[in-house]
């Protein structure tokens, strides 16, 4: 299964305004559905910032040491 990305959600919240706008589903449902989209896109986005705070991290403690033996 593909990893949904925070484009994939940008996508999906526009799909359901566009639904919204040609009458096809309720203010109510667009409402929910893109709550909950944009819940998941901050998840998604919190988790992508996490991983380069990671690598970062990781890239100074390897710099830091490469430093300590020269």
């Amino acid at each position: 299964m593909k990893d949904i990305t925070s484009s994939d959600i940008k996508r999906l919240m526009l799909s359901s305004y566009r639904r919204y706008r040609n009458g096809e589903i309720s203010e109510h449902k667009a409402v929910k559905e893109n709550q909950l989209l944009g819940n998941i896109l901050r998840t998604i986005e919190v988790s992508e910032q996490s991983e380069r705070v990671d690598s970062l991290e990781e890239t100074l403690r390897r710099l830091s040491k490469e430093n300590d033996y020269e």
